[in-house]
């Protein structure tokens, strides 16, 4: 896995947690998504 993708990943997930209050679920289903 590229590490530059696995930088933007945690970008991204910051950014969800931040709009949907940290929710599990739709955390998981991304990182599903992007693995």
């Amino acid at each position: 896995m590229n590490v530059n993708v696995t930088e933007k990943a945690q970008q991204e997930i910051k950014r969800i947690m931040e709009k949907k209050g940290s929710n599990g679920k739709d955390l998981r289903i991304y990182i599903a998504g992007v693995g």
